[in-house]
């Protein structure tokens, strides 16, 4: 019998009702084990999202939580340690103040996830107990994570997430936001159907014409669900959903309380999570829910432990990124073939040139698209199109890019028509000094791409390098016409030069 090296692993996450702890170590069968769990109440989800800052009460709180976990860290050996803030700290005004007082004190450098990270994070278990489960293959799926202060929802089909949707509003701010109504009516559960109608036609648009076989949910809030419903079953009936729901929409916060015997915080957002799932089932038209058992810190305890695999996965996730930004463009009705060509050509220039730029391969995954999306602002005005690209890339929830990510991609997009680059100016102020340098690098590439496909036909066949004279030439394989091409390229290798600090041309060749 094979021996396994056993691997331990700790992941802390100062989440808006608790700071969470948990340590896993691997098993046999390639999943994780979980050997010990912790739970500190800690509301500074209330106080962020009524008062918009953490007080310094609770962040002695937490730094005191933070030394009492540090010393069962230690008891295991482990020395890395994952520590995550989700949307509580990540929304407060204070939070880098905050984050950077707890590392002081505590000797904790927290990660504080922006929310698409905490959903790509989830979405990626999730794809992963689909792709297990021969229940779920071949089928068309709403996949939901609801968090304490958003709620995502993603249309899962052939292997692939589509397109989604992050909304601002969770179980706990949703709370809050009706919570002076919550002690002054009967009819609480109707206040917060009306209020969520105002996202029930736009998600009822978007999955209108799609058909939908199972919705699996994510979250703290559907596992403390099921146990209540019918304890550790691995979905919720539509029926016994309905059934707990009709009991528990006309009581108040105590009778919920004492009825059910579950804590009064807990009571206090249990009818905004059920308005929620309320609204998603019948949007999808499914009978049950299925439930995801494991969650973000499971996620991210899997990917630490077994790090080969999560990157496996991580490669795979990048065909949905690329898909979804596809699903984008079709949407603005974006010349396809222009697309297809552009990316094509711009990745051809990237790994021929790697030496020169030195990007990483994440930020070949921006030029990509970059390169799908450059011109999606045409569908809504000819003129200025490269801001209403900005603006549309913007706007848009693309699973698996964050914050960052989408501010480089936006501003490649709103630059890449440009006579006149400047990367100091005041547009790109807030982005620090190696996100402008990536995004001209991007942009320089992205243009030349542009360039070799101006006629919007295909004409490149392939694209290869060599050096002359300490210049790059690309050889350009053509049967066609380059005219305009080599036009549009000796206008669009200026910037190039400048950024790069070396030449480029082109050559039509036939072999």
């Amino acid at each position: 019998m094979i021996s396994v090296e056993i691997c331990t692993a700790a992941v802390i996450n100062i989440a808006s009702d608790a700071i969470y702890m948990k340590i896993a170590q691997n098993d046999e069968n390639d999943e994780i084990k979980e050997i010990e769990s912790l739970e500190s109440p800690v509301n500074i989800g209330k106080e962020v999202f009524t008062d918009g800052k953490i007080s310094y009460e609770n962040v002695e709180n937490i730094c005191a939580i933070l030394k009492n976990y540090r010393k069962k860290i230690t008891e295991y050996g482990i020395k890395d340690v994952i520590t995550i803030a989700t949307t509580a700290l990540r929304e407060a005004q204070n939070s880098r103040f905050v984050a950077e007082q707890i590392k002081s004190r505590t000797k904790f450098d927290i990660e504080i996830l922006d929310d698409t990270e905490e959903k790509t994070i989830i979405y990626k278990e999730m794809i992963r107990f689909i792709e297990k489960n021969p229940k779920y293959k071949s089928s068309n799926i709403i996949m939901s994570y609801i968090g304490t202060g958003s709620l995502g929802i993603a249309y899962f089909s052939q292997g692939n997430i589509l397109f989604n949707h992050n909304i601002k509003v969770g179980t706990l701010k949703l709370a809050e936001i009706l919570g002076e109504l919550n002690t002054t009516t009967n009819s609480y559960y109707k206040i917060v159907q009306e209020y969520l109608s105002s996202f029930v036609v736009t998600l009822n648009n978007s999955f209108r014409n799609e058909k939908i076989d199972y919705f699996i949910a994510a979250g703290r809030e559907i596992r403390f669900l099921s146990k209540i419903i019918n304890s550790e079953e691995t979905d919720i009936s539509l029926d016994d959903f309905n059934k707990f729901l009709n009991d528990i929409k006309n009581k108040t916060i105590n009778q919920i309380t004492l009825t059910h015997k579950i804590p009064s915080e807990r009571s206090e957002i249990l009818l905004a999570s059920m308005g929620i799932y309320s609204m998603l089932l019948k949007i999808s038209g499914v009978e049950n829910i299925g439930i995801l058992k494991t969650g973000l810190m499971d996620a991210l305890l899997f990917n630490d432990i077994y790090s080969e695999k999560a990157n496996e996965n991580s490669e795979l996730f990048v065909e949905n990124i690329v898909k979804s930004a596809y699903i984008l463009g079709e949407k603005y009705h974006f010349d396809t073939e222009h697309a297809v060509n552009t990316e094509k050509y711009a990745l051809k220039i990237f790994s021929e040139i790697q030496n020169v730029h030195k990007l990483s391969g994440r930020d070949r995954l921006l030029l990509r698209i970059s390169a799908i999306l450059h011109d999606v602002g045409k569908f809504i005005n000819l003129k200025s199109h490269s801001f209403h690209s900005y603006n549309v890339i913007r706007a848009s929830d693309l699973p698996g890019l964050n914050i960052r990510d989408i501010e480089i991609i936006s501003n490649v997009a709103r630059l890449h028509s440009k006579s006149v680059i400047n990367i100091n100016e005041d547009a790109l102020r807030l982005l620090t000094n190696k996100e402008r340098i990536k995004i001209a690098k991007i942009l320089a590439i992205l243009r030349l791409a542009d360039a070799l496909d101006r006629s919007h036909s295909g004409k490149v066949k392939d694209i290869r390098t060599h050096l002359s004279s300490g210049n790059i030439v690309l050889d350009i394989l053509s049967e066609d016409d380059l005219t305009l091409e080599q036009w549009t390229f000796n206008k669009k290798s200026e910037f190039f030069e400048e950024v790069f600090g070396m030449k480029i041309s082109m050559k039509k060749t036939l072999e």
